[in-house]
């Protein structure tokens, strides 16, 4: 059967029929050709040879083989923790990429500002930066060194006051053993009365449970601000923690070497021996010290590597440590101790009394 097809002759714009059958005659109908119209120039050109034609013709067939050119096996694995996500980030860029110094005021703009510890220490750590130009790890040091100072007055207050008491232990300690039995026993009249006679001797030795405290709730404070706030600000990233300045510790945003934590290990280690020479040779709780002094070390190194823990907060924390050290052995020595008012080192609470002066006022 012949089908009637319309076929338009480019060259005279007309339009004829004519029966052309499909089934005879194969071999008229041909492909067609990638010049559908005809271009028009000054210059002579030759047309597209067939052979050249049927070659694009191939290429195109192939480049649309639907088969994706990757595989399952191909595609890298997710990261499980944040600090490999740092790393890789950091590895992806060249060696002479340089991060822009940060500005005041970009900590922020990132939200990581704010009136809580982490937030002030934050800004702390932003104007110390800016202001000094210093590498960040020395930013941190500084900054840590700063705070620690901030806090010594604390600290040197509640050692007196804690002085004071240690000289009526030997009123205080019955006092405050049976007030505990009572309290144990459920007996509430002895108890109260118990209680106000220890409030009494307090008022007396001019102490509250306040100045006590005060020196220690300054420095915990300083504490947890400086470790959430470098956390905080490696866990976004800041990638100006990044590049430390220093060589052997260049990133501070991913878990640092066992050696560094190591280093840390031993500090408290000393930490705690100090501590131990400064407070009475028989003071309740010297053993749950001397405890923290061994077993603390030992589970510092593998708790750095389990809980993330970013290089950034353990410079932070050596820094606080090797200030108390320098803090302790300075309080160590005789004549401070008698310029400051603190009872001689070494001696026992038994062998303590009150000041003349306060013993006429209790009278």
């Amino acid at each position: 059967m012949q089908r009637p097809l319309l076929m338009v002759l480019p060259r005279f714009g007309v339009a004829t029929t004519s029966r052309i059958s499909v089934l005879n005659r194969p071999s008229r109908i041909r492909p067609p050709t990638l010049l559908a119209s005809r271009a028009f120039s000054l210059w002579p050109s030759k047309p597209t040879p067939p052979a050249q034609a049927s070659e694009l013709l191939s290429d195109a067939a192939v480049s649309s083989d639907p088969t994706p050119p990757w595989t399952d096996a191909s595609i890298p694995a997710a990261p499980e923790k944040l600090s490999d996500v740092v790393e890789a980030a950091v590895n992806t860029l060249p060696t002479e990429t340089l991060i822009p110094p940060l500005q005041l005021g970009d900590l922020a703009a990132q939200g990581l500002c704010g009136m809580h510890p982490a937030g002030i220490y934050r800004m702390c750590l932003e104007y110390v930066n800016v202001t000094t130009g210093l590498p960040w790890f020395w930013t941190i040091v500084a900054t840590g060194v700063a705070a620690r100072l901030i806090s010594v007055p604390f600290l040197v207050r509640s050692s007196q006051k804690q002085a004071i008491m240690q000289q009526y232990h030997t009123r205080l300690q019955p006092l405050q053993a049976a007030s505990m039995k009572a309290a144990m026993a459920k007996d509430t009249v002895t108890a109260m009365r118990l209680n106000e006679e220890i409030k009494a001797i307090r008022s007396v030795a001019g102490v509250s449970q306040m100045q006590l405290l005060q020196g220690p709730l300054v420095q915990g404070v300083m504490g947890v601000g400086s470790f959430l706030g470098i956390r905080g600000m490696a866990e976004v990233p800041v990638l100006q923690l990044t590049q430390s300045g220093v060589d052997w510790l260049p990133n501070l945003a991913v878990v640092p070497p066992y050696w560094f934590s190591a280093v840390f290990a031993g500090m408290i280690f000393v930490q705690t021996r100090l501590a131990l020479l400064e407070q009475p040779p028989d003071m309740q709780g010297r053993r749950f010290l001397e405890f923290i002094g061994y077993g603390m070390p030992l589970l510092t190194v593998p708790s750095m590597a389990w809980f993330d823990i970013p290089a950034g907060c353990v410079v932070s924390m050596i820094t606080f440590s090797a200030v108390h050290i320098v803090q302790s052995m300075i309080v160590l020595i005789p004549a401070v101790r008698r310029v400051l008012g603190l009872n001689p080192r070494g001696k026992p609470l038994a062998e303590l009394s009150p000041p003349v002066r306060k013993r006429q006022q209790s009278q």
